[in-house]
C-alpha cells in the first residue's frame, strides 16, 4: 500500500501545540486552586504556631539570645537616634509577615474564589514566598546562629528563596498576566518557582555572619539589592505601560500599590527596631489590602 502523509492546517498545528503544552503543564481549575488556598492557610498557620511556640518557650526560659554581632541590614539606622536594635521588634516584624499570609489567602478565598485572573495566581505565589519567613522565626527561636550548622544554611536558603519568589512574582504578574498568557500560566508558574529556587541555591551565604534580623548574610549583597530593586522597578514600569495600553486607571493604582507593598515588605524583612516595624507594618498591610481590592475591581470590570 502507498504511504499516506497526514498534513495539518496552521490552525490545527497551533491547536496541537497548545494541547501538548497543557499535557506538560496542566491548567489548574478554580476548584483545585481554592483547595490549594485552603491547604496553604492551614500550613501557614501551623508553621507560625510551631515557630512562635519555639520562640515563646525559649523566651520563658530566658534562653532567647539575640545574635552576638549587631550587623544591621539598614546601616543608616545606627546613626539615627531612637532606633536601637530590638530583638522583640525583629520577632514581631517577622510574625506580622507570616500572619499576613493566611489573612490574605482567606480574603482571596472569600471574595475572589471565582475569578480566573492570572494576577491572583502570581499573588498566591508571592504569599508563598512571604510564608518562607517562618524559617527566620525558627532561626531566632532555636538560636541557630550559635551552631553554624547545615540546618542554618538550609533555612537561610529557604528565606532567600521566599524573598526572590515574592519579588519575582510581581514581575510575572505585571508582564505575563495578559489574557493571551492564561493558557501558559502553569508553565510560567513552573519557571517562576524554578528561577527562584536556582537563585536561592546558587547564591553564596555566610553562616558565620548573622544579621540583627536573624538572617544569614548574602554574598555580594549590593548586587543582590540591585537585582531586587531592578525586579521591583520592572514590575512597576510594566503596570504603568499596561495602564496606557488598556487605558485603565486600575493599572496605575497597581503600580503605586506595588511600590508601597515592596517598600513595606523590604522594611519589615530588614526591621530590627520599633520605628521600622511600625513604618513597615503600615505600608505592607495597606499595600496588600489595596492590591487585592484593585485586582477585584479589575475582575469585576472584565
Amino acid at each position: 500500500m502507498p504511504n499516506k502523509s497526514i498534513t495539518f492546517s496552521e490552525a490545527e498545528s497551533e491547536s496541537l501545540q497548545i494541547s501538548a503544552l497543557h499535557l506538560s503543564f496542566p491548567l489548574m481549575t478554580l476548584k483545585q486552586r481554592n483547595r490549594l488556598i485552603t491547604i496553604l492557610i492551614v500550613a501557614s498557620i501551623a508553621g507560625f504556631a510551631i515557630s512562635a511556640a519555639t520562640i515563646a518557650v525559649n523566651a520563658a526560659k530566658s534562653n532567647l539570645i539575640p545574635p552576638p554581632e549587631t550587623i544591621r541590614p539598614m546601616r543608616i539606622l545606627s546613626a539615627i537616634p531612637f532606633t536601637p536594635v530590638s530583638f522583640a521588634a525583629t520577632a514581631l516584624s517577622c510574625a506580622l509577615l507570616v500572619l499576613s499570609v493566611p489573612a490574605a489567602l482567606f480574603i482571596i478565598e472569600r471574595y475572589l474564589n471565582k475569578t480566573k485572573a492570572t494576577e491572583i495566581g502570581y499573588f498566591i505565589a508571592c504569599l508563598v514566598g512571604i510564608s518562607c519567613e517562618t524559617a527566620r522565626m525558627f532561626v531566632m527561636g532555636m538560636r541557630l546562629w550559635q551552631t553554624f550548622s547545615d540546618v542554618l544554611l538550609m533555612l537561610g536558603r529557604i528565606i532567600l528563596f521566599g524573598r526572590v519568589l515574592t519579588t519575582l512574582s510581581f514581575v510575572f504578574a505585571s508582564v505575563l498576566s495578559e489574557t493571551s498568557q492564561r493558557q501558559d500560566n502553569a508553565r510560567n508558574m513552573a519557571i517562576l518557582f524554578s528561577v527562584s529556587a536556582l537563585v536561592a541555591m546558587t547564591t553564596p551565604l555566610n553562616t558565620a555572619r548573622i544579621l540583627s534580623t536573624g538572617m544569614v548574610t548574602v554574598g555580594f549583597p549590593d548586587m543582590f539589592r540591585l537585582l531586587t530593586a531592578t525586579m521591583a522597578a520592572t514590575s512597576i514600569a510594566a503596570f504603568v505601560y499596561k495602564a496606557k495600553k488598556h487605558d485603565r486607571k486600575e493599572f496605575i493604582t497597581l503600580a503605586i500599590v506595588t511600590a508601597v507593598l515592596f517598600t513595606g515588605y523590604a522594611t519589615l524583612t530588614s526591621s530590627d527596631c520599633y520605628a521600622t516595624l511600625i513604618l513597615g507594618a503600615v505600608l505592607f498591610c495597606a499595600g496588600i489590602f489595596r492590591y487585592i481590592r484593585t485586582i477585584h475591581a479589575l475582575y469585576l470590570w472584565n
